[in-house]
């Protein structure tokens, strides 16, 4: 039996749908994995998609990296409807959505002891979801998971996730430590932020930490998305410390907005379908 590791709100997560200030149709580029594509001619809804023989090929885009919903006038997703809803979803149901559809904000990824269940910070929602975080907490059920060996990827991230659940360092100096922990070479500045907002970047630390480290284990990237990590963290730290925001709301949708920009084209943005687990939300 493998551990399960969750993000607490993870559980509790529910998409916001129309009512979203930045809907993942629009903002994303919603693509098809290789493993998905194999359905188009044996999924009923997808091999007859119009009800009139047409295959859901026929509606979508191609191009080196697979299939995708192409865009359409609107600069999003052809399926995203003028109500801000999912015109595949509301035709054939949740099933005959693009798997990535289905499961995100969810990153669910399967280690040799245990399955982590978590959720990704480019959703404002999930960005919100910290203010009501026990910082550092995670749900832990199952058998205990081996202690990591000591220098692993594994054990630098916890070492990490514990450095910023120490509120009695600052978080200039818990970034410090994290940077020659990994070694990274990032110059941290000094963060002058108030308790709220500090608290909120600890725990966001937190969250993108835990979420993006152990995606490459076994490559050579984990040191280099940690510095990417590290400099984004600093970089919205500055900003935050400048701008006053409305409400808590307005503060985690500015946050999820300025990290889809600043992963865009970076190693933090995954290669899904090396690490994708397609599961119905536990």
């Amino acid at each position: 039996m493998l551990t399960k590791v969750y993000y607490p709100y993870y559980r509790y997560y529910r998409c916001i749908a129309d009512s979203c200030p930045m809907c993942c149709c629009k903002y994303f580029r919603i693509s098809f994995f290789k493993w998905e594509e194999k359905l188009f001619d044996t999924k009923p809804e997808w091999k007859d998609f119009d009800g009139n023989g047409s295959s859901i090929r026929e509606y979508l885009g191609h191009d080196a990296e697979g299939w995708f919903c192409k865009d359409s006038s609107k600069g999003a997703c052809t399926f995203w409807g003028s109500d801000g809803l999912c015109e595949v979803q509301k035709k054939f149901g949740a099933g005959a959505m693009p798997s990535v559809c289905r499961t995100y904000p969810r990153v669910v990824t399967g280690y040799p002891d245990r399955m982590e269940y978590a959720l990704d910070a480019c959703c404002p929602v999930v960005a919100a979801s910290v203010w009501n975080w026990n910082t550092g907490t995670f749900i832990t059920e199952g058998p205990p998971c081996d202690t990591p060996e000591a220098g692993s990827l594994t054990a630098k991230r916890n070492s990490a996730m514990h450095m910023l659940s120490d509120e009695s360092a600052s978080l200039s100096d818990c970034l410090r430590q994290i940077d020659s922990l990994f070694e990274c070479g990032v110059s941290i500045p000094d963060i002058i932020l108030d308790k709220d907002k500090s608290e909120y970047m600890r725990r966001m630390s937190i969250l993108l930490i835990w979420e993006n480290i152990l995606r490459h284990e076994h490559s050579s990237k984990g040191n280099t998305i940690m510095t990417l990590l590290l400099e984004f963290i600093c970089r919205y730290s500055l900003r935050l410390g400048q701008t006053e925001f409305p409400s808590r709301w307005e503060m985690s949708v500015d946050f999820s907005k300025n990290y889809i920009s600043f992963i865009k084209g970076t190693p933090i943005e995954p290669d899904d379908e090396d690490r994708f687990i397609d599961v119905i939300p536990e």
